[in-house]
């Protein structure tokens, strides 16, 4: 008699079992998730650059520049990346830091220091379809030159100069 009954529990047991794995799996099926927030973000087909110093992004003007290049970034969706020009701080060196740039097919090319600005005006007409911003004092005709020393105007003139380069909500 004890036997019987045993098997009979561990047959309620078993079916129970079986219904709450059931459930679970029905709960699981029939949910309706929200289709989760796209982890990547878009960006249009325009690329501004930043060519700084050794100390990249974190100095001087590269770091205002940097700043006004996100915000637009955000505003624009405009891809923005910058190059630090490692080695020997040469015009030589950061002309060949610039070339990198400018095979990346960047749309504009934003240079920071002395040798970064040099290399711009060495370049000439090397990359026709890459536009200039340099951070400083030239006399370069055909590339903007943000004069402020003010890193709030360097960010906002950056931030306008990216920004033109366009994108869902820029020109």
């Amino acid at each position: 008699m004890f036997g019987v009954l045993r098997s009979r529990r561990w047959q309620l047991g078993l079916a129970a079992l079986a219904v709450a794995l059931l459930v679970v799996v029905a709960v699981v099926l029939l949910r309706d998730d929200p289709e989760p927030a796209p982890r990547e973000r878009r960006y249009a087909d325009r690329t501004a650059c930043l060519l700084t110093d050794d100390r990249g992004v974190t100095g001087g003007q590269a770091k205002a520049a940097w700043a006004g290049m996100q915000r637009a970034s955000l505003a624009t969706r405009v891809k923005v990346q910058y190059l630090t020009v490692t080695g020997d701080p040469t015009v030589a060196n950061a002309s060949a830091f610039l070339n990198t740039l400018g095979l990346q097919k960047c749309d504009l090319v934003l240079a920071v220091g002395k040798p970064q600005v040099e290399a711009v005006r060495e370049a000439g007409d090397r990359f026709p379809g890459t536009r200039y911003v340099v951070i400083g004092e030239t006399a370069i005709e055909r590339v903007t030159s943000i004069t402020s020393t003010d890193p709030t105007a360097v960010a906002s003139a950056i931030d306008a100069e990216v920004s033109r380069l366009g994108g869902p909500n820029g020109r």
